[in-house]
């Protein structure tokens, strides 16, 4: 137990060294040194710094790829550091700054010093030879030549769902500012995630209930092909054809101001299929959404748009509980959903769908996290209780509600409600 309280401890103060290292440099490049602005990230900074030098005795931060490892440890990347990764590439590869080490308890003043070094080197058309040579005493600025390692299946799952979330991200700001775009992105991210979703679904459906992305058509149009790859798996379908109806899915919705534009979609897509051999079969895919004769593409991408929107913010900002949600869609059937994909969307998610938190008849919570495909009656799933009945944290207690015939569940309830984060259970 005292292992595992300083492992989280560790964590806490890993993930706020990194977050304040990027904050300080991002704002001392924009900044001076005298500005306002440096002290917090600065204050933060030296906290962590001088809480994992006394845990550990050394602070080290490695940027591998798009990783980050603190004293060999790698980060659990939410949607914050990757972006903040990503946005400092430029920098960390121009100096070859890929490596920080703080060796002994630092000051406000080693890291005003550190930023100050940072912003010449910037400016220096040697500015790596500049930062090789620099002697900081307690600070020591490196590169890291070393590959991405291998990650566990679950970090392999989250980073493939983030990196394909900012992929999506970056594509859709292009065509909002009307710049060059680029499929090729989001295509490679979208195979990517294939391979990881038909590993684990399950974990892949759990990464969906991650809190949503600040803009949230984002999440959407990821989560719609997180979705869509579920069913494809579920089926057995191909990978290729998997990645293929997963992109058409993450591109099914360009209207970012919210207003049913569906012409605007058809719109932006014309002019970024240019010379993709593919584009007009996507865009006849997208012509038949929400049509109960459509194509089986659109079908499946029509039901898990639906299934995402409903979950995640309801009709009226509100979101519906997943049982509740797939009700709603069975009642369309014929008016705007095909059977055969609404029961291909029962079959994936089932009635308590993966990443569900529901009540046991015993009083304690738990969230569903796997549906075999076993002939189990679809009312058994597997689940990890997160909560007794008095309230009290339960180790997350994986029971087999198929083979455990002594406790049922009784209904499902808002995760919001008891201010917990369902991806957090996939991810332990």
């Amino acid at each position: 137990m005292k292992n595992d309280r300083e492992h989280s401890r560790f964590l806490q103060h890993a993930r706020a060294m990194a977050r304040s290292y990027f904050v300080l440099i991002k704002t001392g490049m924009l900044h001076d040194l005298d500005n306002k602005a440096l002290k917090q990230p600065v204050e933060q900074l030296v906290n962590s710094v001088n809480i994992l030098l006394s845990i550990h005795n050394r602070a080290q931060m490695r940027i591998i790829g798009d990783l980050i490892y603190i004293n060999d440890t790698p980060l659990s990347m939410d949607d914050a550091l990757f972006t903040h990764v990503r946005k400092m590439s430029k920098l960390t590869e121009s100096l070859k700054l890929r490596e920080v080490t703080f060796t002994k308890a630092i000051e406000f003043e080693d890291l005003y010093e550190m930023v100050e070094h940072i912003k010449t080197a910037q400016l220096r058309d040697d500015g790596s030879t500049y930062i090789a040579g620099l002697d900081l005493h307690k600070i020591i600025l490196a590169d890291c030549d070393q590959e991405r390692r291998e990650l566990p299946q679950k970090q392999q799952s989250l980073h493939a769902y983030l990196v394909a979330l900012l992929t999506i991200k970056d594509l859709v700001t292009q065509i909002q500012s009307d710049k060059a775009s680029r499929v090729a992105p989001v295509k490679r991210a979208m195979q990517h995630l294939v391979s990881m979703t038909y590993a684990d679904p399950a974990l892949m459906l759990g990464l969906i209930k991650m809190p949503r992305y600040k803009n949230r058509l984002f999440s959407h149009l990821l989560n719609t092909a997180v979705l869509t790859i579920v069913f494809c798996e579920r089926i057995n379908a191909d990978k290729n054809l998997a990645a293929n109806i997963a992109f058409t899915a993450a591109l099914h919705d360009l209207d970012w101001r919210g207003q049913g534009d569906r012409l605007m979609t058809i719109r932006e897509l014309l002019r970024i299929y240019k010379g993709d051999r593919h584009g007009q079969s996507r865009l006849a895919i997208l012509a038949d959404i929400d049509k109960p004769d459509g194509s089986s593409i659109a079908q499946l991408i029509s039901v898990a748009a639906r299934y995402e929107e409903l979950t995640s913010e309801g009709e009226e900002g509100e979101p519906v509980l997943p049982d509740e949600a797939l009700r709603r869609i069975q009642q369309e059937v014929g008016v705007r959903f095909h059977q055969t994909a609404v029961k291909l969307l029962s079959a994936a998610v089932g009635i308590f769908p993966v990443g569900s938190t529901v009540e046991l008849s015993d009083g304690s919570l738990a969230v569903v996290i796997e549906l075999p495909a076993d002939q189990r009656l679809p009312d058994s799933p597997i689940v990890k209780r997160i909560k007794n009945a008095d309230g009290s944290p339960a180790g997350q207690q994986v029971i087999d509600l198929h083979q455990n015939t002594t406790v049922r569940i009784l209904k499902t309830v808002q995760a919001q409600e008891l201010n917990f984060n369902v991806s957090s259970v996939f991810l332990a």
